[in-house]
């Protein structure tokens, strides 16, 4: 006959001695640890901490080498469309006085207008990753070739990019250019003017005075452009800022970037004022440069170096 504690116990199951339950008991009324002390839970922590944090770090690693790539390319694509640009105006040239075949002209359009196309794909995705520069010269081969919405956006994000007062410049430039070209006159010219304004004023908004060849350059290129981007359609404001654009580079001494300004401006006493022979300026007496460089404060300034220039494609003055 069995022994009646083994006939209730469940077949396998594990009898606690006293001191075993006395252990358990102790166990349930001390309090936890504390969980910095809690040894194993710390190194758990942290070794989740440093795979998190070496996850973000290659992820951003890996997103700025796609960055730097995309930069790269972007550099290469503008550098290709300023060769063509260039190719096309030395052959326009050496053949002037004559027609081009057809077939000629059609295949270096449709060079320039992939490789503005790969330009603007790879400007868009960077965003305010590219520079000032870069997103300006795009937006003005996309101007060339009638593609004013896209350049609208690159220009609006290099004027948000802008590092210097010749950036800053350069986009409000543009941007009025747009405005007053592309949009209809009773929305555009306020827009334009409000954009020009701004770029006269631009050593209000930067501390040029230190710097007052730059400051008078981007005053004068403001000025004649914006002179230039309105004479379609007030051939008096047009006029006037004209005017003004002799006022502030008088005393500027004598530098290509100078010279082209004033070049420019004297052509269009024949012309008229960005072109429109019914917009002829009143007077450029003023526009001869003077001999010696004005006595200025700071370091001489070459605006080549800080202010993009502005080319043809787009049909910007100056």
């Amino acid at each position: 006959m069995g022994d009646a504690t083994s006939d209730s116990e469940p077949s396998g199951a594990t009898v606690l001695a006293p001191e075993d339950w006395v252990r358990l008991r102790e166990l349930a009324r001390r309090p936890p640890d504390r969980w910095w002390r809690n040894y194993p839970l710390m190194v758990s922590v942290a070794a989740f901490a440093l795979s998190l944090l070496t996850s973000v770090v290659s992820a951003y690693i890996g997103y700025r080498r796609g960055v730097h790539d995309q930069q790269e390319q972007l550099a290469a694509a503008i550098r290709t469309i300023q060769k063509l640009d260039l190719q096309e105006t030395e052959l326009s040239e050496s053949n002037s006085g004559k027609t081009l075949p057809y077939e000629v002209i059609s295949l270096m359009n449709a060079e320039i207008n992939s490789a503005l196309k790969d330009a603007r794909d790879l400007a868009l995705r960077l965003g305010s990753d590219a520079n000032t520069a870069e997103l300006v010269t795009v937006a003005q081969g996309l101007v060339g070739v009638d593609d004013p919405q896209d350049a609208r956006r690159l220009l609006t994000i290099g004027l948000q990019v802008a590092q210097n007062p010749a950036d800053r410049s350069v986009a409000l430039r543009n941007l009025g250019y747009l405005d007053a070209r592309f949009l209809p006159p009773a929305l555009g010219l306020p827009r334009a003017n409000a954009r020009y304004r701004q770029a006269v004023a631009i050593d209000t908004a930067y501390d040029l005075r230190q710097s007052p060849y730059l400051a008078g350059y981007l005053k004068t290129i403001a000025a004649f452009e914006w002179a230039a981007a309105i004479a379609p359609y007030d051939c008096t404001d047009a006029r006037r800022h004209f005017a003004s654009g002799i006022v502030y580079q008088r005393g500027m001494p004598p530098s290509p970037d100078m010279a082209r300004l004033r070049s420019t401006a004297l052509a269009w006493k024949t012309s008229g004022i960005g072109g429109v022979a019914t917009c002829r300026p009143t007077s450029t007496s003023g526009l001869t440069p003077p001999s010696q460089p004005a006595a200025a404060a700071g370091r001489p300034f070459s605006p080549a170096i800080l202010a993009p220039a502005v080319p043809s494609r787009a049909g910007n003055p100056g």
